[in-house]
């Protein structure tokens, strides 16, 4: 989905270490958190993978706050078990690709 919007707050780079469960390696997995307003709605959204990386090394890292952007976002779901044994689903939303308008 595409999204005409405003950066909220952009959140530093996080690096999280993770076992891949198909080959058991060992893996890092990059991201940066963006909040988002587009219109009445706020949203999180994340940046993931090399894009990340190359953002959080750019001479720049921080998108300007003061501008409009065209954000291209795709969603999953995600479901675990809660304690309680309960079925628990969080929609996560990834950024693809964000422009400058």
């Amino acid at each position: 989905m595409e999204i005409i919007c405003r950066i909220v707050q952009q959140h530093p780079l996080r690096s999280q270490q993770y076992t891949d469960r198909r080959s058991g390696e060992q893996k890092t997995m990059n991201s940066i958190g963006f909040e988002l307003a587009s219109g009445a709605d706020t949203l999180y959204a994340e940046l993931t993978g090399d894009a990340a990386l190359r953002l959080a090394s750019s001479q720049q890292p921080l998108l300007p706050a003061d501008h409009y952007y065209k954000a291209d976002l795709s969603s999953r779901i995600d479901s675990y078990q809660s304690q309680a044994g309960d079925t628990i689903r969080q929609t996560r939303l990834y950024v693809n690709r964000i422009t400058i308008l």
